[in-house]
Formats: C-alpha cells, structure tokens, sequence
C-alpha cells in the first residue's frame, strides 16, 4: 500500500502550470539566464513532481559553475544530478546525469582538497539567502511582444527582475 505521507498526485492545471514554468526555464537558460531559468525549473518540479526539471536544474547550475567557479555552485549541480538519477530510475536523460556526476565528482574533491586560499574566489552567490522578484511573461505566439511599466515593447519571453510593488 502506498505510504500514508504520499503526496498527492499533481492535478491537471498543476501539470499544465508546471509546462509553463518548464519552457519559460527553457528559454531562460537558452539566453544564458541561469537564475531565472533555476527559479523556473524548481517551480516547475515543485507543482510537477516529474524529474525532468530537476535534470534542468542540474544543468543550469553546472553552466554557471562555468563562469563562477565557486565550488558551492558545483555541489548544487551535482545534487541535482544524484537528485534526478534517484527520481528518474530509468530512461530518460540518465546516462547524462549519470556521466555528470563521473565528471563533476573528481573536480569537487580536488576543490576540498585545495589549501585554503588557493581556491578562486566566487564572482557570485547564486542562491541568495532571499528570493529575488521576478516576472516572467512568455507566449506561444511568434513574435509577440510585450511592454512593462509603458518601457519600449520587447519580443517575450520577458525575464525580469523587478521591486515589489505594482507594475
């Protein structure tokens, strides 16, 4: 029998949210920003609970390892990954993750094993201890734009970071 603390499974307009969330990570990771595309992968996995979002995660934290160089952001990408092989069992996007973790591993252990100091310095922090404000407004149409606080109309998706308040 299915254990008692189980969640329940996501609904249909919770699935339906979560593609949303999905593709807008997708296409904030495909211009490069890592943060937001984070942000909506989480969600997405959050509302979803199918492992796809989390492999995602995974490799947008491993892309800004690759410009921050802080051994913190390494430890989230390969989290992620060990996250993803146990969600996922089989199939999917596996032997990727798998290799990710053969790959990231050795690297994470020579950045323990380094004298204090001779270790690069972080650019950034990525996971800041609050969540920052951001809107994230996309549309399947091709070429639809769209304007923020009367600024100039720009094509979405939209990925912004924006203070508190109405806009």
């Amino acid at each position: 029998p299915p254990a008692a603390s189980a969640a329940a499974a996501p609904t249909a307009d919770q699935i339906a949210k979560a593609k949303t969330l999905f593709d807008l990570g997708a296409k904030a990771y495909d211009s490069e920003q890592f943060p937001a595309a984070i942000q909506a992968f989480q969600e997405a996995y959050r509302l979803s609970q199918r492992p796809g979002p989390i492999f995602s995660t995974a490799q947008a934290y491993r892309r800004i390892y690759n410009t921050d160089r802080n051994p913190e952001t390494l430890r989230q990408a390969v989290a992620y990954y060990k996250q993803y092989i146990d969600k996922q069992k089989t199939g999917g996007r596996i032997a990727e993750a798998q290799q990710a973790v053969r790959d990231l591993e050795p690297l994470l252990a020579q950045l323990a094993a380094a004298p204090p100091g001779t270790a690069p310095a972080p650019v950034m922090t990525v996971v800041d201890a609050k969540p920052k404000t951001r809107l994230m407004v996309s549309s399947p149409t091709k070429g639809a734009t769209v304007s923020l606080d009367g600024g100039d109309a720009a094509e979405m998706p939209l990925i912004q970071e924006l203070s508190p308040g109405t806009h």
